[in-house]
């Protein structure tokens, strides 16, 4: 009998990590679709348009006006992107300095014209829409 209730409880647990490691898989797919959709509005220069469409609590953090020197100051200089590719993509409930919530972290090993051989990070956020968002962007030497 001990053995039957403990088979069932991890039958149980099993099931709960394999549903829950699905809906992370399928929130870390859905957040990178959007990453990929906002990631163009920054590489032909609309960071207007990217600070649009980013989380509210991006657009909280900084100005439209501030956002668009930060990232014309870091992204022109690098030129066109020749080449970007998934790293990888994490699902988490935390991030440092955040509260808890959805986020997904997207790291791509991004080539340009002028540097090659970079990391760009783009973090989304879940709304309260329940859409993903952008909340961050960063571009360090791979």
């Amino acid at each position: 009998m001990k053995y039957s209730k403990l088979f069932i409880l991890i039958l149980g647990l099993t099931f709960f990590s394999v549903s829950a490691f699905a809906q992370h898989e399928e929130a870390t797919q859905q957040a990178q679709e959007q990453a990929e959709v906002w990631l163009p509005l920054v590489d032909e220069g609309n960071y207007a348009g990217s600070w649009e469409e980013a989380a509210s609590v991006f657009q909280q953090s900084v100005t439209k006006e501030q956002w668009g020197q930060a990232a014309k100051q870091v992204r022109e200089p690098l030129g066109n992107v020749k080449s970007r590719d998934l790293r990888k993509a994490e699902y988490t409930n935390s991030l440092p300095n955040a509260p808890k919530g959805e986020y997904v972290l997207i790291e791509y090993t991004a080539s340009f014209v002028n540097q090659q051989n970079l990391v760009e990070t783009v973090v989304m956020s879940k709304t309260e829409s329940e859409e993903w968002a952008t909340i961050g962007y960063f571009i360090q030497p791979g």
